[in-house]
């Protein structure tokens, strides 16, 4: 597999015009092949509930993969599924 972007969203920086699920799901949208992924590094659990929840309705072939923990961020990994 091949991170092709990685991001951080914070929720203490999560203010202003764009949200933190916006950001994420732009991300995602630049994977385009099998093999490649996304990493992210997000501080708010819902907003990983709420990616898994986007993915499943707009019926999306993704996967969402838990990698721990990094500096107090749950580090989660969106991979095509081929």
């Amino acid at each position: 597999m091949r991170v092709i972007d990685s991001i951080k969203v914070d929720r203490t920086d999560s203010c202003g015009e764009r949200s933190p699920l916006f950001i994420i799901i732009k991300a995602i949208e630049k994977i385009k092949e099998c093999g490649e992924a996304v990493e992210i590094l997000m501080n708010d659990y819902d907003w990983y509930v709420s990616l898994k929840y986007i993915l499943q309705i707009r019926g999306l072939d993704y996967k969402v993969e838990d990698k721990g923990k990094q500096d107090n961020f749950m580090k989660v990994q969106v991979i095509k599924d081929c």
